[in-house]
Formats: structure tokens, C-alpha cells, sequence
């Protein structure tokens, strides 16, 4: 009887135990894991344990590249004299590792609960990744392509209001005078980085301050940085209109010294203060535990202007999985559809303008755009062949950390060819001649995909850190509580059969009661 008392005891205080230990491993395991993960994506120090990756990625073997696809015109004399179709190879990838650096000495906090910092973004071309039909190539490939800085001045033009005539007059004098060509042959490297464009460098003779360079990307000087930009640390005690502090981890509240951008008119003309907002984060980090209904905002700089993104679908990356998410739909609207897309003058699904410059910006090989605005030929394809999982920007978010694991901008340049036309100051119609025969069409310049994926070292040191105490709780709870289920069902066993014998016992041997007597 004494060694039941204690065996029940022994077992009770087991069940307990293992029913503790499923408890924890069910309940608090996840809690705790994700609470230690959202206190690492906090940027509240140098100490902070993403600090490193933020302040300099590349050095964190998080490697982000750009990879450019030129569009090389092949049939640039007859598109020019009797408006045939645009035809283009596309030729590409040119790869280049971007170093993306935040200056130490740039970096300040701030008691509000934000963080300022410099910045400077430098490119270094990689010919072993820049193949192309089994070749290497080089950056000193000539390129054909549309007079970008034409277009340019013609923008301006059309923008002088009643002093149009003029600037229309002197552009067209000095063409002429020129001998100024529709088309360009240039190498990629200085179609991609910059040339020195002769009619520019003429018109400044008028216009002192107007650059003579044609830049489609701006490396900044490797020994200096940005003016200081600012976002939220996720320590408080700032944070965005209702958002949590930790809800605003690295939301932008500043970008190169502005708090708003100067870029985006209303109806009225005056200032827009929805479009012109620096909303949200710059794409590499997102608040904790992303939900597939969770919309997520990000301001890219190199089209000046915030954006926002819904979820698609889950992904898996070296064991980790990740949630897809796109840009929104309303994003691509026309604003005859959306008018909130009236400031960034979308007026054809999909191509939005980029402010004071020649440049439309769309998705690579056109995806998702008004194609009855577009004709022209790529790689023997009109329309041009597309692939969504080719073409597409998206971004694949680790939801427990928000962290992105990997990214795909891919945006392409395009200048909007046509015959330009114009008004002398009697009203006479006028045309720049070397203009007068081209057809109507948005004309592909390059095509960008600045990327980076998660290595599956970065994938593997994560699933260690947290999906495998996440496992050890979910699986080991549930073995607890069958441990403890085993035990229970054992005592009840014991029990029955302990009190089985004892019955049997005492019909064998039944006490006299009388021998006491």
C-alpha cells in the first residue's frame, strides 16, 4: 500500500510536470520566440543586432545587384525617315554590385525615437555575371538609342507657358545648326552613367544653369554622402499615426533632407500632400509579424515617390518561408480610374512620368501596361514577350521578422517618341524636322533589376535562431502533453488493477472477524 501512495505520487508529480512543459512549449514558446524577434529588428543603438546589416549590407553578405538590360534600335534610319516600327535587341544583363553604405559618422540618434543618417549608393561592374548569348560583355558596347536630351528640352518647352514659342525657336535653330540626330550610338557605359550632350552644351549658352549631362543613373562620389535622411527606430517613443512604435520600425520620415517632396500638383496646382508624402520604409525592412491582409508602404527614391504593396502568395527560400507580396493594383491605374493617381499624371495604365524629366517609367517589357499606346518590336516579339516571374516587382517578407529575404525592383525607362509639334508665336503649326516622320510610341531605353536574395547561409543561421525553438516548443509541447496523457491513462491502470487485487485478495482470504473476539 505504501510504495502505491508513493508510486501515484511519483506519477502525478510527472503529469505536472510534462503537462507544464506542453503548456510552455505550446503557448509561451511562440510568444517569447516573436517578442525576441521584434526586439532585434529594433535600430534604437550600434548595438542593435541588425545595426551592421542596415549600416552597410554588402559587408553583411546580403549582396545587392543591379542588373541593367539595354534596348540596342536596329533600324534607326528607317524608324527615323519613314516612321517604321522601332526594333530592339535587348541586350543585357550588364551587372553591377551596388554598395549601399550608410557612414558611421553620418549616423544619429535621436530622443523622439528616430534615427538621421547619410547615405551613398556606388555601382562596381562585374563582367564574369555580365553574359549575354554566351559572351562577356563589356561596357564599351555600342548602344542605339532615341536623343534622350531632345525630349528633354522639348518637355521644357512645353512647360514655359507664354516664353514656349521662344524656347521652341532657339531649340529648333540650334538642331539645325547642329545638324543635331533623332538617334544616338553611345557606349552602355555612358548611355548608363552619363555623356556630355552637344545640344545641352549649346543651349546653356542661353540657359547658365542647364546641365549639359545626360544621366539615366547618378552614382554618388564614394567619399562623401547624401543629405541625412531619418526613420523610426521601432524603440519609441515615435511612431507613425495609428501604428505602435513597433509597428513603425524604420518607417521614413525624411529623405535627403525633406520632410515632404516638392514634385506632385493637385487639380488646382498647388502642392499635393497625399502624393508627395516619404511614406514608409525603403523596401529592406518591414514591421514584425506581416499578415497576408497587411498592406505594405515603401518609398523608393529612384522614382521619387511612396508606394504600396498587397500580398499575393507564400514562398519558400532555403526552408524559410516567406510571404510575396506585389504592387497594388490602384497603384497602375489611369487617373480617369483612380483618381488619386491625378498628381502622378498616369494617364495610361501602368506608365507614370517621372517629374521634370523625359522618362516614363514602367514594369520590364512593359508588364501590366496600356499596350495600345506601345508599338514597337523586342527580340523579333510585337507586342513584346512577357513573363510575369521574369518582369514583375515584388518583394518576399519573412513575416515573423518583416525582414526581406528577397527583392526584385525591376523598372524600365522609356521616352515617349512622337513628331514634336509646336506653335510659333503667330500661331503657325510648326515641327522640329528631324522629328517630323516618327511614329507614336513609348520607346524603351533600359530595363533595371535591382536585386538581392538571402544566401542560404542568412537562411539557415535564421531557421537555427528561430524556427528551430519554435519546433522544439510546438513538437516538444505536444510530446508533453502525450507523455502526461500516457501517464494519466497509466495511474488510471494501475489504479484498476491495484483495486482488482485487493477484491481478489479478500475473497480469497476473508478476515474472521470473530478471532477478535
Amino acid at each position: 500500500m505504501r510504495k502505491s501512495v508513493i508510486g501515484y505520487a511519483c506519477t502525478s508529480f510527472l503529469v505536472i510536470v510534462f503537462t507544464t512543459l506542453g503548456f510552455l512549449g505550446q503557448f509561451f514558446m511562440p510568444g517569447y520566440v516573436q517578442s525576441q524577434v521584434e526586439a532585434a529588428v529594433k535600430l534604437t543603438s550600434p548595438e542593435s543586432t541588425l545595426f551592421n546589416t542596415w549600416q552597410n549590407p554588402g559587408k553583411q553578405g546580403n549582396d545587392i545587384y543591379q542588373a541593367i538590360y539595354i534596348f540596342n534600335l536596329t533600324n534607326a534610319p528607317q524608324v527615323a525617315e519613314n516612321g517604321e516600327t522601332p526594333q530592339f535587341e535587348r541586350i543585357g544583363p550588364y551587372m553591377y554590385l551596388e554598395h549601399r553604405i550608410k557612414p558611421k559618422d553620418s549616423i544619429g540618434w535621436f530622443v523622439n525615437g528616430s534615427v538621421q543618417y547619410g547615405y551613398r549608393t556606388t555601382y562596381e561592374f562585374v563582367p564574369s555575371l555580365s553574359i549575354y548569348k554566351g559572351r562577356q560583355l563589356s561596357e564599351d558596347d555600342n548602344i542605339t538609342h532615341v536623343n534622350i536630351a531632345v525630349f528633354g528640352v522639348a518637355q521644357q518647352a512645353q512647360g514655359a507657358g507664354t516664353n514656349a514659342p521662344a524656347v521652341w525657336e532657339a531649340m529648333s535653330f540650334f538642331m539645325d545648326l547642329e545638324k543635331t540626330p533623332i538617334f544616338l550610338t553611345h557606349s552602355a557605359k555612358n548611355l548608363t552613367w552619363g555623356y556630355t550632350d552637344p545640344l545641352l552644351s549649346t543651349l546653356k549658352i542661353l540657359q547658365p544653369t542647364l546641365s549639359p549631362l545626360v544621366q539615366l543613373f547618378n552614382p554618388d562620389d564614394p567619399t562623401s554622402y547624401q543629405m541625412p535622411s531619418e526613420c523610426y527606430t521601432g524603440g519609441g517613443p515615435g511612431h507613425l499615426p495609428n501604428r505602435s512604435i513597433e509597428d513603425s520600425v524604420q518607417s521614413m520620415t525624411m529623405w535627403i533632407g525633406m520632410r515632404s517632396l516638392p514634385y506632385y500638383f493637385d487639380y488646382q496646382g498647388n502642392l499635393d500632400l497625399y502624393a508627395n508624402m516619404i511614406n514608409g520604409t525603403d523596401a529592406t525592412q518591414f514591421h514584425p509579424n506581416v499578415k497576408n491582409t497587411d498592406t505594405l508602404y515603401a518609398f523608393v527614391d529612384s522614382i521619387y515617390r511612396s508606394g504600396y504593396m498587397t500580398y499575393l502568395e507564400d514562398v519558400v527560400l532555403h526552408g524559410v518561408t516567406l510571404k510575396r507580396f506585389v504592387l497594388a493594383e490602384e497603384m497602375l491605374q489611369p487617373y480617369t480610374q483612380n483618381p488619386d493617381n491625378k498628381p502622378f499624371q498616369i494617364k495610361n495604365r501602368a506608365i507614370m512620368p517621372l517629374p521634370n524629366l523625359p522618362i516614363f517609367i514602367t514594369k520590364a517589357m512593359f508588364l501590366d501596361a496600356d499596350m495600345s499606346v506601345i508599338n514597337v518590336t523586342i527580340d523579333n516579339h510585337n507586342p513584346p514577350s512577357q513573363e510575369r516571374e521574369r518582369d514583375d516587382v515584388f518583394i518576399d517578407v519573412e513575416p515573423m521578422s518583416g525582414a526581406v529575404f528577397s527583392a526584385q525592383k525591376r523598372l524600365q525607362l522609356n521616352v515617349y517618341l512622337t513628331p514634336l509639334r509646336w506653335k510659333n508665336a503667330s500661331g503657325v503649326d510648326q515641327v522640329i524636322s528631324v522629328t517630323a516622320n516618327l511614329p507614336t510610341t513609348y520607346f524603351p531605353i533600359v530595363h533595371v533589376n535591382e536585386y538581392g536574395i538571402a544566401s542560404e547561409k542568412v537562411c539557415n543561421d535564421f531557421i537555427s535562431s528561430v524556427y528551430t525553438p519554435l519546433r522544439v516548443g510546438k513538437y516538444g509541447g505536444v510530446g508533453s502533453f502525450v507523455v502526461a496523457a500516457l501517464l494519466v491513462v497509466a495511474m488510471g491502470i494501475t489504479s484498476f488493477r491495484s483495486r482488482d487485487l485487493t477484491a481478489t485478495h479478500e475473497e480469497k482470504d476473508p478476515i474472521n472477524f470473530n478471532s477478535y473476539t
